[in-house]
This record gives C-alpha cells, structure tokens and sequence, in this order.
C-alpha cells in the first residue's frame, strides 16, 4: 500500500474528512494510514 500525502492529508484523512466511511474502511483494509500515523 502506498501511503501517498497531498496538502498534508492522506487519501484516507481525506476519506474520513468528508465522511467516505466505505472508502475509509477500505483503505483501511488495505493499510490505508493517517498523516498522523504515518509522522509516529
């Protein structure tokens, strides 16, 4: 899984910010990780 970061946000920060839940889930299943995740 590529964690790709755009203006600060993962495609899955983005998911989530926009209320995608299917498409968080997904990317989750994946190993789909937040910005935050990906810093610690």
């Amino acid at each position: 899984m590529l964690n790709a970061v755009w203006a600060g946000m993962t495609p899955l920060d983005h998911a989530l910010a926009y209320d995608k839940k299917e498409v968080g889930s997904y990317l989750r299943s994946v190993g789909g990780k937040t910005a935050k995740e990906l810093e610690g």
